[in-house]
C-alpha cells in the first residue's frame, strides 16, 4: 500500500467518525446561524480537498490509459474506458466521471507527443489553487471551459494572464480585494475574459464553412437523381428516390 493510499484510508475513517458523531449528537440543531455558515464553509473545504485528490487520480488514470491497448490501465482492470473505471471505483455517475476527466485535462501536467517531455498544464495557476484547496471541481470547470473554448485563436500568454487573475479571484487575492469567488462568479469572470480575448469567437471559421457548402444535382436516372454536396468540409452523397414504380426486371418476372 502506498503512503498516499494509506493516508486517504485514514482520512476516510476519520471523516466517517467526525460526520457520524456530529450528526448523531444533534449538534446541527443547536448550532447558531453563524455556526451553520461556518459548518458549510468547513465541509466545503473538505470537499475541495477531495476534489483535488480525485482530479489528480483521474488524470493519472487517463495518462496510463493511452497508448497500446494491452498496456492501458483500463485494460488491466477490465474496464472499457477511463469513465467506466471512475464510475466503478469512485461510485459516481457518468456525468461526474466526465467532469473529472475534463478538469484533469485542464490542470494536470501534459506530456509532449513528440518528445515525451512533461509540459506545464493548460492552466497552471488554476492548478495551484486546486492543490491549495481553494478551487474544487465546479470551480475548475467554471474557469477552464470558457478559456479552453477559445482554442488556438488566442495566444498562450493571454490565456496564462487570464488564468492567473482568475486563480487569484478564487483565492480571494484579486486586485479588488474581494473574498474568494464561488464557481458561478468565476464562470462569469472567465466568460468576460473569453469575450475580451476572443472577440470574433468561432464566427470566422463558421463563415468559411458556410462558403464551402454546396449542393449539386446529377443527371436523372431510372432510380432517382444523384445528389452531391459538401457540408462542414466533408463530401456527402445522397440518392433521392424516384417515384414509386416497379423495377423493369420485376415487371417481367
Amino acid at each position: 500500500m502506498t503512503t498516499f493510499l494509506s493516508r486517504l484510508e485514514t482520512l476516510r475513517e476519520h471523516a466517517a467518525a467526525v460526520v457520524a458523531e456530529g450528526i448523531r449528537d444533534g449538534e446541527l440543531g443547536s448550532a447558531s446561524h453563524a455556526e451553520i455558515a461556518e459548518l458549510l464553509a468547513a465541509a466545503g473545504g473538505v470537499g475541495r480537498w477531495v476534489d483535488a485528490a480525485l482530479i489528480e487520480i483521474v488524470g493519472e488514470a487517463q495518462a496510463r490509459s493511452e497508448g497500446p491497448r494491452d498496456d492501458r490501465l483500463t485494460t488491466h482492470l477490465g474496464c472499457h474506458d477511463v469513465s467506466e473505471l471512475v464510475q466503478r471505483a469512485a461510485l459516481v455517475g457518468p456525468q461526474t466521471a466526465t467532469r473529472l476527466r475534463r478538469a484533469a485535462s485542464a490542470v494536470r501536467p501534459r506530456e509532449s507527443l513528440l518528445t515525451g517531455e512533461t509540459l506545464d498544464p493548460l492552466l497552471p495557476a488554476l492548478r495551484s489553487a486546486v492543490l491549495e484547496g481553494m478551487v474544487g471541481l465546479d470551480g475548475v470547470l467554471a474557469v477552464a471551459e470558457p478559456l479552453q473554448a477559445m482554442g488556438s485563436r488566442v495566444g498562450r500568454e493571454a490565456v496564462l494572464t487570464a488564468d492567473a487573475l482568475l486563480a487569484a479571484e478564487a483565492r480571494g487575492d484579486g486586485p479588488e480585494g474581494a473574498p474568494p469567488a464561488c464557481p458561478d462568479l468565476l464562470r462569469v469572470q472567465a466568460q468576460v475574459w473569453s469575450v475580451a480575448l476572443d472577440q470574433d469567437g468561432a464566427e470566422p471559421r463558421e463563415r468559411a464553412t458556410m462558403h464551402r457548402r454546396s449542393l449539386r444535382l446529377g443527371s436523372p436516372t431510372a432510380f432517382g437523381v444523384p445528389v452531391r454536396g459538401r457540408r462542414r468540409g466533408r463530401v456527402e452523397r445522397r440518392q433521392r428516390p424516384a417515384a414509386r414504380r416497379a423495377h423493369p426486371a420485376a415487371a417481367t418476372a
